[in-house]
């Protein structure tokens, strides 16, 4: 018997496994039990700390540790023993702004190793019609792992236990640089999907909305009494990124120029008598297919009418 005004305690625990939730995990009201049903259940219900430590802990941590310089909800979440990239939240308004930690000992993208520059873009993945193991593709010239100081053409299935892995299992080099060809157009048409998409994401992680509504009144979430602010998922750097990291993939200029930075396999012209002419060719061939998908995204160029509509109207008056 209940009565206005009673309190009912209540715990909120972990999904159960082996439910069937249609696809969908429940929300925190359907995981809601009370203490004395989750002592019953002889330890099949477990309170869902995940849950506690990102609603009820770090919104109030992170507000109250917000004027101090050098801290973020990232910072505290990855101290709580959450995932960090989840709560890194931007300190300006613009989806490609930014943040303090970036500007701080920042360097051009064009100055970073490629391992760096590419951690977080979707590799480039082909399937060997000998073995039907699905790899990543490694490039044009790549350090083999087992012997750091030995070369790999990329050309090649990577998997060890491969009997046939030249030119990933297929008969010619130009039946291998095809399917090359449609693995790159496929990955590139789904990255461009992912960003017309428009979907935006709150960065306040109490709330994380998602959606491709679009508020009136600019960038504040469609949630009631949030205070965060949406930004895209998908940015038009991370699609700038992806392109270049298909065109590095097989400029065998910039390839060799990478490796013989390592002071490890030799210089540069070394490295370029080790590409067979076959591969060379359909390096070629890739690099103009993937170079051309840069040229046409706008991302990094200005347009020479921005000059003349800058400075045109200065010079006629002089």
């Amino acid at each position: 018997n209940l009565t206005v005004g009673d309190h009912i305690p209540y715990i909120i625990t972990q999904p159960l496994d082996g439910h069937d939730t249609g696809g969908k995990s429940k929300n925190s009201a359907e995981r809601a039990r009370h203490p004395d049903e989750i002592e019953r259940s002889a330890g099949s219900l477990k309170p869902d700390v995940e849950w506690y430590l990102t609603q009820q802990i770090l919104p109030p941590v992170s507000r109250l540790c917000e004027p101090i310089e050098g801290l973020s909800a990232g910072l505290i979440a990855e101290r709580l023993g959450l995932d960090s990239t989840k709560y890194n939240q931007r300190t300006y308004g613009g989806d490609d702004e930014f943040n303090e930690d970036q500007l701080v000992n920042y360097v051009p993208e064009s100055f970073k190793s490629d391992e760096e520059r590419f951690q977080d873009v979707k590799k480039l993945t082909l399937t060997c019609s000998s073995c039907g193991v699905n790899s990543e593709f490694p490039g044009l010239l790549y350090a083999a792992k087992d012997d750091i100081q030995a070369l790999r053409v990329g050309y090649q299935c990577v998997n060890p236990e491969c009997h046939r892995p030249q030119y990933w299992g297929e008969n010619t080099p130009y039946e291998c640089m095809a399917r090359i060809m449609n693995a790159m157009s496929l990955l590139l048409r789904e990255q461009q999907q992912e960003y017309y998409q428009g979907v935006i994401k709150c960065d306040d992680p109490a709330c994380g909305l998602e959606t491709r509504q679009l508020s009136v009144n600019g960038g504040v979430c469609l949630n009631r009494g949030c205070n965060g602010r949406m930004s895209s998922m998908c940015k038009e750097r991370a699609v700038q990124n992806q392109l270049k990291y298909l065109e590095c993939l097989f400029d065998a200029d910039h390839v060799c120029q990478q490796l013989a930075t390592k002071e490890v396999y030799g210089s540069k012209a070394e490295l370029e008598k080790f590409i067979s002419r076959n591969d060379r060719e359909i390096s070629k061939e890739l690099y103009r297919v993937a170079k051309s998908s840069v040229d046409e995204c706008a991302y990094n160029w200005i347009s020479p009418s921005f000059w003349q509509s800058m400075f045109g109207a200065i010079q006629a008056k002089q």
